[in-house]
Order: structure tokens, then sequence, then C-alpha cells
């Protein structure tokens, strides 16, 4: 396959205004990245993929959509998220593949501009059409929906959630409202002052992770901003990426190396001695606080 020729192809086919790259897929196939003027809700701009095929051309989202079904809900798409999201790909002539997991459709040359858009659109709608079936509280959840309910567990076999409030929301530096995992008071005691602990969680094995934890971060420095100036406030992240190879994924070096230069506490829930770690500081705080005058 010729990517020099597809990109020709391409070329004749969109504006200037469509960023075109070539692209080496997962799968191995030489592909053409096309990036659109389009954002996703997250900010990030769009892109779509094109490779050559016998006859033709495939436009596909490089499993877009699929990411989104799968990262938006806590426990994954339900029956309803799938049916709508079906139903929207029917309407627009899309198909799905089941194997690679995308969203494609195949054209020639001179449909190559009209698809790109419309499979643009579709990727866009997608993340809008299931955000608008979720109640009130789901809209609130954290992005750590399965890190928090492991944690909560631990903390009531540790008989901790007795004075360990669970979604909360404060207030940052911004105006912003956030969503707070855990939260509890230690009261002072003649050697140290009091404190509020606040306590966030984040799941890692979900698309981008990399932004997930840097949007986190920026919610802990709005948060930080806040902190009265009179009170001790202490901020904590759980994180988990879901497999033992946490110590090679680069969120959670990301979020390591934040933790060891700012006031923040950062425990990986896939390590059984930070997880312990995390239990004892709660213990401590407790223990404290049932001790005081």
């Amino acid at each position: 396959m010729d990517c020099k020729h597809l990109k020709s192809i391409i070329d004749r086919q969109i504006s200037e205004w469509m960023e075109v790259k070539p692209h080496q897929m997962v799968s191995g196939d030489e592909t053409i990245r096309v990036t659109l003027p389009l954002l996703e809700p997250d900010g990030d701009v769009l892109c779509l993929y094109v490779a050559e095929r016998e006859g033709g051309l495939l436009v596909h989202d490089g499993g877009h959509i699929g990411g989104v079904l799968y990262g938006m809900r806590q426990g994954g798409p339900t029956k309803h998220d799938r049916e709508l999201v079906s139903y929207l790909l029917d309407q627009h002539g899309l198909r799905r593949d089941p194997e690679k997991g995308t969203v494609y459709i195949e054209t020639d040359e001179d449909g190559l501009r009209f698809w790109l858009m419309e499979l643009g659109w579709v990727v866009a709608l997608v993340p809008f059409l299931i955000a608008s079936t979720f109640t009130p509280e789901q809209r609130k959840r954290a992005p750590g929906g399965r890190t928090a309910e492991a944690v909560a567990q631990r903390l009531q076999e540790a008989g901790l959630d007795y004075a360990v409030e669970r979604n909360k929301e404060m207030w940052g530096v911004s105006g912003r409202d956030w969503h707070i995992d855990f939260m509890y008071n230690a009261p002072g005691t003649a050697l140290s002052k009091g404190k509020l602990v606040c306590v966030l969680t984040l799941d890692l094995d979900a698309p981008k992770p990399l932004k997930r934890a840097d949007k986190t971060m920026a919610t802990l420095l709005d948060l930080l901003g806040q902190a009265p100036a009179d009170a001790q406030c202490e901020y904590g992240l759980v994180y988990s990426v879901g497999n033992d190879s946490w110590a090679h994924h680069p969120a959670a070096w990301l979020l390591a190396a934040a933790g060891e230069h700012s006031q923040l506490i950062t425990y990986c829930w896939d390590d059984e001695e930070q997880q312990e770690r995390f239990i004892d500081r709660v213990r401590q705080d407790l223990d404290a606080c049932v001790s005081a005058p």
C-alpha cells in the first residue's frame, strides 16, 4: 500500500484547514490521520482515519466511539446506550466492525469529504447523546468510579467508614464545584492542628489516561487554591491502572512525580503496600480524632 498515493487522494479532496498526516495503526495498517475542524467535549481536536482498500477508501474512527461508550459510565455501557448508538449509526449510514471495534464507512474518492464530516459529527455527538441519559447524580460522578468503590469497601472492612463521608462537593478557587470522593475531619490535639482531609479517586484503565490524570491534577490545584488560610487541608489522590503494570504506566509516573513535588499525597491502589499506607494514614487520623479531648 502506497501511503503517499493515499495522501495525494485526500489532499485533492479536502480543504487546507484539515491537517493530513500518515499514521501507523496498532494493527499495522498504513493509514492517513485527518484532523477535522471539530472539537470533542473535553476540548481535544477530533481525528479520523482513512485507509486505502481494493476498489475504494475506508474511513473509520479508530475505535473512538467504542472508547466513549466504555469510558463514560461506570461498569460500561448499558443496553440502552448501545441501542442509542446503533440507532445513530443506522440513521447516518455508518457500520460497526465488531472485530476491530471501529465505526466505519466505505466510499470512493468523490465521497471522501462528505463521509469525513458525517462520521466526524457522529463521533462528536455520541458523548452528548450518552450524557443526556444520565441522572443528576451520575452527572456529578468522579472520574474514579471503580477505584472509589474499591476504596470504600476497604475502608468498611477496616472499620473506618463510620467517620468518612462520601460524594461531597467543594468549591475551587475558579468558582467551579468539584466532586470529592471521600472527606473526613481530624480535629487537632495538643501536638497537632486539626485538618480536613479530601480524597479523590481516578481510574486510569479508560480512554486517554494521561489527559484524565492531567485534568485531575488541575482539579486538585484548583481546590488547593481555595483552602482557607486558617485551616489545614490535606488532599489525597488514589488512582488505579487496573493491572500489575502500574509501575510502567506513563500516567502513574506523572501522578507519582506530582505527589513528590507538591502538597498532594498519591496512592496507587494496584500496589498492596500503598493500599496499606492509605488505610494506616486514615486510621491514624481517626485515632487522633477519638483520642482528642
